[in-house]
């Protein structure tokens, strides 16, 4: 495993002991970057750590087409794995005819989250929604005011109260103030920022009655297909 987090200038933060250095020993790497960023990465890494190997690009993309710039990075590997049919039908309407394209979806186990509403502050007497989104994977397309206006629609008697849970939100002031203003001081709808581990956002799922989704696109859906995982309407 090879975190490059650092590299990229994010912090280190995945749930594993990922080293910061490519592997030496290593036949393949399975590439869990898009082509944008997978050029970045050989131009700041060289050649060396993908030389030799069989490279596998591990992609997603939301939209119906991919950018035509994908096409200079798809000539860094051997095969792309597609997060879902959808991501691969894009895929595949730019990449070159001999570029092998599989659908590989992401796993998606029973959740092994523990409800606990008190270390979220969520009522106990309340039916909580859950709404989660990365302001950096495209504000318009995760439609968070639309959720927040449909949720206050639907809940005229006041009997649940709603979590927005928003990533990514430091290089959005903007949005976020846009986000903010729909939501008011009214108490029924909080925004939450914080970051969480994979283990913290599985509790806040679990913590959760429903999980309310009005993306207008998505290229797999990770938070419905969790929430369906995990029983949840």
């Amino acid at each position: 495993e090879w975190d490059i987090s650092a590299l990229f200038g994010h912090e280190v933060r995945l749930d594993c002991s990922a080293s910061p250095e490519p592997p030496q020993d290593a036949a393949s790497l399975v590439i869990f970057l898009n082509p944008h960023e997978l050029v970045q990465l050989a131009a700041m890494a060289g050649a060396a750590p993908f030389r030799g190997r069989f490279c596998v690009g591990a992609w997603f993309w939301e939209l119906e087409d991919v950018p035509r710039t994908w096409r200079s990075g798809m000539g860094y590997v051997d095969e792309v794995w597609a997060g879902s049919r959808f991501v691969a039908e894009a895929v595949a309407r730019r990449a070159p005819r001999d570029l092998p394209i599989r659908v590989v979806p992401c796993p998606v186990p029973p959740s092994l989250g523990q409800r606990d509403r008190a270390a979220f502050g969520l009522p106990e007497d309340k039916v909580v929604v859950l709404t989660a989104f990365d302001v950096r994977s495209g504000f318009n397309r995760k439609n968070p005011i639309a959720a927040v206006r449909a949720f206050r629609a639907a809940n005229a008697d006041g009997r649940a109260v709603m979590v927005c849970k928003a990533a990514g939100v430091d290089g959005a002031p903007a949005l976020v103030a846009e986000l903010e203003a729909e939501i008011g001081q009214a108490g029924d709808v909080r925004l939450m920022t914080d970051w969480l581990t994979g283990a913290q956002m599985a509790s806040l799922l679990a913590s959760a009655d429903i999980a309310l989704s009005l993306h207008r696109s998505e290229g797999f859906g990770l938070l419905p297909a969790q929430a369906m995982a995990a029983g949840k309407a």
